[in-house]
């Protein structure tokens, strides 16, 4: 057996996430192997964020193209290559492949191990003939699209999150199978490269979304022209010429569906097959076998492995990166970064939809205790200049110190401007300092002022503000 090497990290999953920890590492001055399992690390890629955003902004310029005539422009349908918009997808993903080759992370001082890792013991882990002994592991693989049981469905070919940017044809009628997040993303970019679109989903639209934001959300979509299903039990038929969907609703009734292409889109598994976590004393969850058990910071049930990303169940990519920098700073003895729980969760949608920390009352807590601030995207400038009219903001505040428990925020710019309220809860600012931004004139971000305003119009402040403005005239 050859001399174990001993870093002082072991990252396994060269994916984005893993490439990224393993250069943080490294420049803080640790040790890092990393180990390349010689496949993609499926949901892991920032190259797929990435293709995605560049699908979705052709799919918003075909859709301004088919739209122009509202605005004095030509309204003409625009004719649409298929095989084109996916090879400019594919050249967008693939300018982000030197950040990851092996010349580059062996000039950072990276070991690369490329092969089949597995644990042989709490502290061992072989990757074909080579052993790491690290001071520490960390997990950073990634998660195949999960395959629901659908009846009819393993019949029939589909797409999943992890095959449809390979996609160059046209999808005439495209069933999109789910509610999540990415489900919407997609239903709308193929919608305006010119499919019909039918949502369909078995559980609620975006569960965990504030019900106020996801209705105009799904508002906006329809407009669109997507036809969306919730809470029905879908069934595939298949056919010698497409592909047959039957819906059954609530009440009973069934609506029938001719399909051209299928895509699944209702979750994630982390890819944690054949790495013998077992030896490791890394332990599952008895109820979900899949997940890991983890503690608040992803250790496992073994003090020397921690998970990140998606293989905690992590599968929102600037979270896990958010995540796994927290990990770092922990495990390299550097000062410990602050808590990942307040990072913000999207859905990249036009509008877009943001939300961050607690829309509900914490235990203990009531309304009582909280103020909701709210504005709307049809009363901002920027907004009705662009014509973006759907959006709204709603900010929860602590009414005792006016810091935000939380937000939700849908609309054009919406991800973007999420961050300054992420800023804002990490550092327990009160929501008086976003009265106060010195903002650009029209931007979509007087959203945020407009809805911190209210704050300080029912604080109890203001009647001694009266007086003091009355004081000069005791005086003249």
């Amino acid at each position: 057996m050859a001399d174990p090497i001993k870093p002082d990290l072991c990252i396994i999953g060269a994916g984005a996430l893993g490439v990224e920890l393993a250069r943080r590492a490294r420049r803080q001055g640790a040790s890092v192997v990393l180990v390349d399992r010689g496949r993609p690390e499926a949901g892991d890629g920032a190259a797929d964020t990435v293709a995605l955003a560049a699908l979705s902004d052709i799919a918003r310029r075909a859709r301004d193209w088919r739209t122009g005539g509202a605005v004095g422009l030509s309204g003409d349908a625009p004719k649409i290559n298929h095989r084109a918009v996916s090879e400019q997808v594919a050249r967008v993903a693939a300018a982000l492949a030197p950040e990851r080759s092996p010349e580059r992370l062996e000039a950072l001082g990276i070991t690369r191990l490329l092969g089949a890792p597995a644990f042989a013991d709490k502290q061992t882990l072989t990757v074909g003939t080579a052993v790491v002994r690290a001071g520490n592991f960390v997990l950073a693989t990634g998660a195949p699209a999960t395959i629901p049981p659908v009846p009819g469905l393993a019949a029939v070919p589909f797409f999943t999150l992890d095959t449809i940017l390979l996609n160059t044809r046209k999808l005439t009628h495209l069933v999109v199978i789910g509610g999540n997040a990415p489900a919407l993303e997609l239903a709308q970019i193929y919608l305006r490269l010119g499919s019909q679109v039918t949502i369909a989903s078995p559980t609620p639209i975006l569960p965990e979304a504030d019900s106020e934001t996801r209705a105009i959300l799904l508002r906006a979509l329809r407009e669109e022209g997507a036809s969306i299903h919730e809470n029905v039990e879908i069934a595939i038929l298949p056919r010698s010429q497409g592909i047959g969907v039957q819906l059954r609703h609530g009440g009973g009734e069934i609506s029938p569906l001719d399909a051209s292409h299928l895509l699944v889109s209702v979750g994630r598994n982390p890819d944690l097959a054949r790495l013998e976590l077992d030896k490791a004393g890394v332990a599952v969850q008895p109820a979900a076998p899949d997940r890991l058990q983890l503690n608040a910071v992803g250790r496992t049930t073994n003090r020397r492995v921690f998970a990140v990303g998606a293989a905690s169940g992590q599968f929102h990519p600037h979270a896990a990166r958010r995540q796994g920098q927290v990990l770092l700073d922990r495990l390299l003895g550097r000062r410990a970064g602050r808590s990942s729980s307040v990072t913000p969760w999207l859905v990249m949608t036009e509008p877009e939809l943001a939300q961050i920390g607690d829309l509900d009352p914490l235990p203990g807590r009531t309304r009582a205790n909280q103020q909701i601030l709210r504005a709307n995207w049809s009363e901002n400038p920027r907004a009705r200049a662009v014509g973006a009219a759907h959006g709204a903001a709603k900010l929860v505040v602590n009414a005792a110190d006016g810091t935000l428990a939380g937000a939700a925020l849908v609309g054009t710019g919406a991800a973007e401007m999420m961050a300054i309220l992420a800023l804002a809860m990490e550092r327990r600012l009160p929501v008086t300092v976003l009265a106060e931004l010195v903002l650009p004139h029209p931007s979509f971000a007087e959203v945020l002022r407009a809805a911190a305003e209210q704050f300080e119009v029912g604080k109890s402040a203001v009647p001694p503000a009266r007086r003091r403005i009355r004081l000069p005239r005791l005086f003249g």
